[in-house]
């Protein structure tokens, strides 16, 4: 893959990160108990889960939730080597560490919301 196109895929990634409120056809955490784990449709592209949430929605939010864990773990690790006599281990024990907190803080905001 060229530089370009890696450029162009994380362009278009943070894009989708930043509209996910105009992309999103529906609400990702509303529940529509009247099209549970319905197929794709026009309605809903990719279908909906299993309380009747749209998936579509909820990828496209969930593009946040990733773009956020991976600038986190690449923005801490880097500066913490800099300045430090850090070995490869102790940046993967960092970088697992942002991305159990990084998903730790989307789940307690998920149950705040609900």
């Amino acid at each position: 893959m060229s530089r370009i196109t890696g450029a162009v895929l994380v362009c278009a990634f943070v894009l989708v990160a930043a509209l996910a409120p105009l992309l999103s056809p529906y609400d990702p955490v509303s529940a529509d108990f009247a099209n549970v784990l319905s197929p794709p449709a026009r309605a809903h592209p990719f279908g909906t889960d299993d309380i009747g949430r749209d998936i579509l929605s909820r990828v496209v939010y969930g593009s946040r939730i990733s773009l956020q864990a991976g600038l986190f773990t690449v923005a801490v690790p880097g500066p913490m080597s800099a300045h430090q006599d850090l070995s490869d281990a102790d940046l993967v024990v960092a970088s697992l560490a942002a991305l159990t907190l990084d998903d730790l803080g989307a789940r307690v905001a998920a149950r705040a919301r609900s």
